[in-house]
């Protein structure tokens, strides 16, 4: 297969390279409650914080490269992500996938993504250590396009596979994601759009059992503003975990709301600006884990600002 790539793109004339930059602040990077930033504030147990800082700032360098041949487009993405204060948070993200339109207004799609290493945060491990709970992300998909005049509807199918580092390995899941976007363009440049996802997740491990079902709502408005774009979107999503022997976990829901708002803003040929603001909010109940909030529930807010440059 990867033969085959090189040998389109080499042979293929219509490529297009493209390369972003974003500068970001983010607070509370490592997810933590209320009540775990006071701990890291006052250093009441330092052993159970070993970051830098809870808020960071984060640099994002993206790198895409674009070959249509005929009726089939393929696309490879790369995107580094470094933060300054706590590097250890750093991660990359490779994503590949292939367009073909095999009729009409009709195409098919199917990709690849890959993330080596990802730390969700420091974690209490067998021995108590606060350790570092990171692992490494695949996803295969397939997605189906059809566009009806103006309404463009779209289907995805995910397998998703998690693995946790050693120590955490019992975290270990292998996911299936189904989902379901229609968006519509109207005349005047509103272009709303609704989208819906299933996720059912299975876990290596029956104690912790982390296996869970989700669904997850959006709704996205882009508007054309002159020769600004203007995208705002809401996500709400709902996280049940399914086992019946693993009290930690037995009854748990996650309920996770996120508000973005975006700006792209044209400044000379093929050049771009853009910014935009981020919120998040968790909020986490069980009937058998005593003030679970506290240790799960958090908020974030980030701020960017970007530049995109694409070559042709």
């Amino acid at each position: 297969m990867t033969t085959t790539l090189l040998l389109l793109f080499f042979t293929c004339q219509r490529l297009y390279v493209s390369t972003g930059a974003e500068l970001a602040y983010e607070g509370n990077i490592f997810h933590y409650s209320r009540e775990r930033i006071d701990e890291f504030k006052t250093g009441i147990y330092p052993y159970r914080y070993p970051v830098h800082s809870i808020d960071d700032v984060r640099s994002t360098i993206g790198f895409s490269l674009k070959e249509r041949c005929g009726k089939t487009t393929i696309n490879l993405h790369l995107t580094g992500h470094q933060y300054v204060m706590n590097g250890e948070k750093s991660y990359l993200l490779l994503h590949v996938n292939i367009w073909r339109r095999i009729f009409g207004n009709a195409s098919l799609q199917v990709g690849f993504k890959y993330i080596p290493s990802y730390l969700v945060r420091y974690m209490a491990g067998d021995n108590s250590h606060y350790l570092p709970c990171d692992y490494e992300q695949s996803i295969i998909l397939a997605k189906a396009r059809y566009n009806f005049g103006r309404l463009a509807l779209t289907t995805n199918l995910e397998r998703q596979f998690d693995d946790y580092n050693k120590n955490f390995d019992y975290y270990d899941t292998e996911a299936l994601r189904l989902g379901l976007r229609v968006g519509f363009k109207s005349v005047s440049g509103f272009s709303p759009s609704l989208s819906y996802r299933f996720k059912t997740a299975s876990a290596r491990e029956k104690e912790p059992d982390v296996s869970h079902r989700e669904h997850r709502l959006s709704v996205t408005v882009k508007k054309e503003v002159g020769v600004t774009d203007l995208d705002i979107s809401y996500t709400f999503s709902k996280r049940n975990y399914t086992t019946d022997v693993d009290l930690s976990h037995s009854g748990r829901v996650d309920r996770e709301h996120t508000l973005s708002i975006g700006v792209k803003i044209p400044i000379a040929d093929r050049v771009s600006v853009s910014a935009g603001y981020l919120a998040r909010r968790k909020c986490v109940s069980s009937p058998f884990v005593l003030r679970i909030d506290e240790e799960k529930d958090f908020v974030l807010h980030a701020v960017t600002i970007g530049l995109n440059v694409r070559y042709r």
